[in-house]
This record gives structure tokens, C-alpha cells and sequence, in this order.
């Protein structure tokens, strides 16, 4: 949906569209992902499920598991994975609208990022940096608040960290991604709520 109150008017071509129902669907599909994480990762640690399947033996019921576990993360992976990123671009499109000055590329970036090899280490966090300083309201009087961009940065990092740590251990790797996903929650409604906020009530905070 589009927002009722803009503060400055901005072109019609630029109008802002309210990420929150993207967010509410992004933070339950991150939740369940995180859960499944969690139990991946305490059944590769308590069973040798993988060793089973990979090399060619009984498939036992802990095996059994640990294949069906597999499987609903990689479907979750590509629901979330799709959901996250159309919420990304459209909190980017709006961060534009509200400090286009802030960014030096443009928004389709907010996409095409993730699919660059190495180029998708670092440009989405860029992005993610950019997007949560133009989010963030004035003081009452127009000057600039310091910002911390902590949550994006944990966020950022428990993420990284579980993509590449999985390569050595899977198990490991599920469960940084856990962690990994709960807080790309607190990125997702904190990033959302300042964009809501700014949208609503104009760039200058109240107080």
C-alpha cells in the first residue's frame, strides 16, 4: 500500500509503498527457517545422518530425517530467500525517496547484488548501511542523529559467517544460520518500523 503522509512531497514517480506486509510475511518465514536450522543442526550433531545418505547405507530413521530436514531448507531457503529480497528492494526504492543523496547506485542493485560472486560478500550490506541511514529521522530541529548500524552489521556478519562456515561443518553452519536468522528478524521490523515512522510523521522526529 502507499503511504497517506509524505513529508517533503516527493515526484509521483517516486512515491513510497509501505514494506510492512512483506515484513510480517518475511519475519514468520525467517522464524520457521531458523527453527528448521536449529533442528538440522542438533540432528547432525546427535547422528550420522549424512554419513548414511552419502554413503550409500541403510537409511535409518535418523537418516530419514536429516533428509527430510534438508529438504525443507532448501524450500525455505528460496521462500525466504525471494520474499527477503523484494522486501529489500522496496525498502531500498523508498530510502531513495527519502535521501537520494545517500546512494550512488541504483535501486535494482538492492537485486542484482545477491547474485554477483563476490560481489554479493559485501554490496548488499553497503546497500543495507545506506538504506538504515536514510531511514533514520532528523533531530526536531534538522540536524543529523548519529546512528549505530549495529543490527545491521550482526545481522550481516551471523550470516556471512554461516554461508561460509557450513562448507566445513554443516551442523555448525545450521546453527550459526539460526542465529543468523533471528537477527535478520531485528534488522527486518527495526528497518521497517524506522521506515513507517519516517513515512508517517516526516523527516524531523518529534522529540
Amino acid at each position: 500500500m502507499s503511504y497517506d503522509a509524505i513529508s517533503p512531497p516527493v515526484p509521483a514517480s517516486s512515491a513510497l509503498r509501505s514494506p510492512q506486509g512483506l515484513a510480517t510475511a518475511l519475519t514468520i518465514l525467517l522464524a520457521v527457517a531458523g527453527a528448521v536450522d536449529l533442528m538440522a543442526a542438533a540432528v547432525g550433531f546427535g547422528t550420522d545422518g549424512a554419513a548414511d545418505i552419502e554413503g550409500g547405507g541403510p537409511l535409518t530413521r535418523a537418516a530419514l530425517v536429516y533428509a527430510s530436514v534438508g529438504i525443507a531448507q532448501i524450500v525455505l531457503l528460496l521462500g525466504t530467500g525471494a520474499v527477503f529480497i523484494v522486501w529489500f528492494h522496496r525498502a531500498r526504492v523508498n530510502g531513495g525517496v527519502f535521501r537520494p543523496d545517500l546512494f550512488d547506485q541504483g535501486p535494482g542493485w538492492a537485486i542484482g547484488s545477491w547474485f554477483i560472486p563476490i560481489v554479493n560478500l559485501f554490496f548488499p550490506f553497503r546497500i543495507a548501511k545506506e538504506v538504515w541511514r536514510a531511514s533514520v529521522q532528523t533531530a526536531p530541529d534538522g540536524s543529523a542523529r548519529a546512528v549505530s548500524v549495529t543490527p545491521v552489521t550482526v545481522w550481516w556478519v551471523t550470516f556471512i559467517a554461516s554461508n561460509l562456515i557450513s562448507r566445513a561443518s554443516e551442523s555448525v553452519g545450521c546453527l550459526l544460520s539460526a542465529v543468523s536468522a533471528v537477527f535478520a528478524v531485528l534488522f527486518v521490523r527495526k528497518l521497517t518500523a524506522m521506515q513507517h515512522t519516517k513515512a508517517v510523521q516526516g523527516p524531523n522526529a518529534a522529540f
